[in-house]
């Protein structure tokens, strides 16, 4: 499984719905895979979402390092 944090997957995701309507010419499929939420997106490609300086900054918080 891929790791990857929230915005290089949205970064993926956008490049999938101009691939999916400009180069496969299917506006329907475009459109619903842009309708499709980030989690979604992202367990159906059987990406893992992650936030490495996210975890980081809560782990100082809570005086772990």
């Amino acid at each position: 499984m891929k790791a990857l944090t929230r915005e290089q997957l949205q970064s993926r995701k956008e490049q999938a719905v101009r691939f999916t309507r400009d180069v496969l010419g299917e506006p329907d499929r475009a459109e619903e895979i842009e309708d499709e939420s980030l989690d979604d997106y992202a367990e159906r490609r059987k990406i893992q979402i992650t936030n490495p300086s996210i975890r980081r900054t809560a782990i100082m918080a809570q005086g772990k390092t």
